[in-house]
């Protein structure tokens, strides 16, 4: 990744890990979210914390704003997206809060 952040090459990685409370992986439009559990906004319930007892699969070219969880809709997308993400911890490039 270093080489794609300082400019020497155009090849990065193809996904990205977040880190916010709940871990999530962004690969190409899709954004999978994995279950945590705890309130799912903060108090006034102003801000959302991202947590759901359920995976939640967004697709982020056709909602930007991360509004409607498609994960009942593609359970092999939800199974695909969780095996990547449980390897990428698997190994040692994430982990787990």
């Amino acid at each position: 990744m270093l080489p794609a952040l300082l400019g020497r090459s155009k090849e990065g990685r193809d996904h990205l890990v977040e880190h916010a409370g709940t871990i999530s992986l962004i690969a190409g439009d899709w954004k999978l979210i994995q279950p945590r559990p705890g309130a799912p906004a903060y108090t006034g319930g102003h801000v959302e914390t991202g947590n759901q007892p359920e995976p939640q699969l967004l697709n982020m070219a056709t909602d930007p704003v991360e509004q409607h969880n498609l994960a009942a809709n593609y359970p092999d997308k939800v199974k695909e997206m969780t095996a990547r993400l449980d390897e990428i911890e698997r190994s040692g490039r994430s982990r787990r809060r």
